[in-house]
């Protein structure tokens, strides 16, 4: 009986060291099963594991919806418009834009970047004193700044578009000006044609406006000679208009418009 009594015992030890073993095996896991005086099983949880998991997941979610974003705001950058969730993009826009305005807003550009050009290459400096000047002028004859801002926010015109305009206006009118041949009596008939449209004052004299009024005569005469000016400068330049007609590729043309360009920026320093 002893004997039977020390098997027993060694083989209770044996059980117990396997189930600690097994327990503490267990131990770290998400689940980890206990068994209860009356027999029942409890499951607890590895809180911190429950946490990473939960963080994990709510990271993923924001990155998600981050992404998602970022998607948005790339496809409303390339589009101008969304009809019932299809976007309508920009390259048909300016397509649509190039076939009814692309040659006459081209044109346009060829001429004032041709304008910038040869007041560079004639060392004609503006000062922002002169373009804030004339934008005072402006001002002045429509009644004021809020009638101006008015005025170009009803035709869809920046401050900084009216600006660059000024600014190639007076380029030009310092290089046709002295060109121009009149004499007094020419801006007298001019004064006295306009002066109706110049002034709402019908008694207003000629010799108490003849700075103003030749300031607009002048204005007048440029840009009547403008034109002919402009297609001198486009024969002599070399325009490459892809609007026009098909872009033209040659070896080392980029480089050698940016060698160009870097030697000109080095010349008007």
């Amino acid at each position: 009986m002893p004997r039977t009594k020390s098997k027993a015992s060694s083989t209770s030890k044996k059980v117990a060291k396997k189930a600690e073993k097994i327990v503490n095996e267990l131990k770290g896991t998400t689940p980890v099963v206990t068994s209860l005086p009356k027999g029942k099983l409890q499951v607890k949880l590895d809180k911190k594991k429950v946490v990473k998991v939960l963080l994990y997941t709510l990271l993923f979610v924001l990155s998600f919806a981050l992404i998602d974003l970022f998607v948005q705001y790339l496809n409303n950058g390339y589009s101008v418009a969304v009809v019932n969730g299809q976007r309508v993009t920009k390259s048909e826009y300016y397509d649509r834009l190039s076939k009814g305005y692309g040659l006459q807003a081209t044109s346009a550009l060829i001429d004032e970047t041709l304008i910038e050009q040869e007041g560079e290459a004639k060392d004609i400096t503006v000062t922002q004193k002169d373009v804030d000047d004339r934008v005072k002028e402006i001002s002045d004859q429509l009644g004021g700044d809020k009638v101006l801002e008015e005025t170009l926010k009803a035709n869809n015109i920046t401050r900084e578009d009216i600006e660059r305009q000024i600014r190639l206006e007076i380029i030009t009118t310092r290089i046709l000006e002295p060109s121009l041949k009149y004499e007094d009596k020419d801006v007298e008939a001019f004064f006295n044609q306009y002066k109706s449209v110049l002034y709402q004052d019908e008694d207003v004299k000629f010799a108490d406006k003849k700075v103003e009024v030749t300031n607009s005569f002048i204005s007048q005469k440029v840009e009547e000679a403008k034109t002919a000016w402009l297609e001198g400068l486009r024969g002599k330049a070399k325009i490459q208009n892809n609007i026009s007609t098909e872009p033209t590729y040659g070896a080392f043309k980029t480089i050698t418009n940016i060698i160009n360009n870097m030697l000109k920026e080095i010349k008007n320093k």
